[in-house]
């Protein structure tokens, strides 16, 4: 997709509830049966459900605890954090890898799962199919 396809469909959204965006590509629907390519590992940190950490803004823990998390597990920095207003969706971009990556991809994803468990990482978020929207 281009740029400019890109932004026309995102425009074509506004105003409609429920709109997602996946950062894996699908043939049609975002089914696990149409995965068609990999791009992106994430997690989606809900900190602010968890007593130690839910007086922390999103900055603070971005700054100050990710870090320790990082070196603590050994992964790699993430592409890109975005607060979710009261978390955050770490986000590790790649070139696209075929849909038949999906095994090494899922345990890829139970890894970045479990190394933010302590910071709410969020079970759910870690399905091919499941996220996508920033």
């Amino acid at each position: 997709m281009t740029i400019a396809k890109a932004a026309s469909t995102v425009a074509d959204w506004a105003g409609q509830d429920d709109c997602y965006v996946s950062m894996n590509r699908f043939r049609g629907r975002r089914l696990m049966a149409n995965l068609y390519s990999l791009r992106a590992l994430w997690t989606d940190l809900d900190f602010h459900r968890l007593k130690a950490w839910q007086d922390w803004s999103a900055q603070g823990i971005w700054e100050l605890v990710i870090p320790d998390y990082l070196s603590a597990s050994g992964l790699p920095g993430p592409t890109v954090g975005i607060s979710s207003g009261r978390g955050i969706y770490l986000i590790w971009l790649f070139g696209a890898v075929p849909g038949q990556a999906l095994p090494r991809w899922s345990a890829c994803q139970k890894r970045i799962f479990e190394a933010f468990r302590g910071l709410g990482a969020d079970r759910q978020a870690i399905a091919a199919d499941r996220y996508g929207k920033p």
